[in-house]
């Protein structure tokens, strides 16, 4: 993995203050803007898969939206366990905290401890799984159920392990990298965390073309 290349890349284009400032500008809208910046990146992903010169390309906004979306879709489907799980427990725990004696209600918090426990690190094995779903997705012609075919993701991770934790340490990174911007307020957290996302959109194919090409 060349952390070095994802962080850089994008200033070797001489519009590459246009480019972000664009995206940095869609992502404003409301779910929108985010999902046509995520597939926006995913274009930086296939530049890498499959090693096209072109690297930082121009915002393209329907395209790039249907794209985003797909991967948006992806996304919501291994979360899902996760909202399943969350907001009844949230419901039910206030529910009972507010019908039961102190008693119940500590045992019903215990419960909600321990679940929320599960949850976190089913959140840690979708950072390491996401990356790899959005690179099959991106590298079998953006069919949705690729990113959806877990024997073909897990055998990914098998064969790249390093390179997917790399990733998960990028996407802590870049979460850094879009707190730095609260220096210039809102402007500086948006137009850094569409910096963040061409980084991390490098780094999905950089991932993706390691565990393919070990063995």
């Amino acid at each position: 993995m060349d952390f070095s290349q994802a962080l850089t890349f994008q200033f070797k284009d001489p519009r590459w203050v246009q480019k972000i400032g664009l995206a940095a500008l869609i992502s404003l809208i409301p779910v929108v803007g985010q999902i046509i910046v995520l597939g926006w990146s995913f274009r930086i992903t296939r530049a890498v898969i499959t090693q096209e010169a072109q690297q930082f390309p121009e915002l393209d906004l329907a395209e790039d939206f249907l794209r985003g979306l797909k991967g948006w879709g992806i996304n919501l489907v291994y979360a899902l366990p996760v909202i399943v799980f969350t907001f009844p427990l949230t419901i039910g725990l206030g529910l009972l905290i507010a019908a039961t004696d102190g008693r119940s209600a500590a045992v019903w918090t215990l419960l909600a401890l321990c679940l929320t426990g599960l949850m976190v690190a089913y959140s840690l094995v979708l950072a390491l799984v996401l990356p790899a779903a959005y690179g099959n997705f991106i590298a079998q012609e953006e069919q949705f159920q690729a990113g959806l075919n877990f024997r073909q993701i897990f055998g990914l991770i098998r064969r790249g392990p390093v390179a997917y934790f790399m990733v998960f340490l990028g996407g802590l990174m870049c979460g850094f990298i879009t707190m730095f911007g609260l220096v210039g307020c809102v402007i500086g957290v948006v137009a850094t965390g569409a910096y963040a996302m061409t980084v991390m959109g490098h780094l999905f194919g950089q991932a993706y073309r390691e565990a393919t090409a070990v063995h």
